[in-house]
């Protein structure tokens, strides 16, 4: 139907609108497709009821690489996976944006950015390693 490219927290990803019959619809994003619940809220008094159908994977979401459950300066995986490569090594300095590890996650490669500047102080993973969502991946100094 339609394609879109949409930009979450700096993250290009690929839309598509694979069907819609106005109750659910089904999309592809970065080739993963899911089917979620979906009304249309253009016709006037429509509801909005957005939820996963059953059994259905959440689309994927750009998170932050420091989620609340890391220590301060910790850069933790946001999905668990395969490390595929570690992209930065201790005492590199660092901006925001720069990608500082990729994970393999349900087949496709997620890229690890920093989301302010420092100084990689510490690795905590080495290619092979398999991360669990959450995990510290590193630690940045300031």
């Amino acid at each position: 139907m339609a394609k879109y490219e949409v930009i979450i927290d700096g993250d290009t990803l690929e839309v598509e609108i694979v069907r819609d019959d106005g109750r659910s619809a089904t999309l592809t994003v970065d080739g993963v497709e899911y089917t979620v619940e979906a009304m249309n809220v253009s016709a006037p008094g429509a509801a909005v009821a957005p939820s996963p159908s059953p059994g259905a994977p959440p689309p994927p979401r750009s998170k932050p690489s420091t989620p609340s459950g890391g220590g301060a300066g910790d850069v933790c995986a946001p999905l668990a996976g395969l490390v595929l490569e570690v992209c930065v090594k201790v005492g590199q300095q660092v901006s925001a944006g720069d990608v500082l590890a990729r994970l393999e996650a349900m087949k496709m490669e997620n890229d690890i950015k920093a989301t302010g500047s420092g100084t990689v102080s510490e690795i905590l993973i080495s290619q092979g390693d398999e991360v669990q969502e959450g995990q510290a991946l590193l630690k940045l100094e300031a």
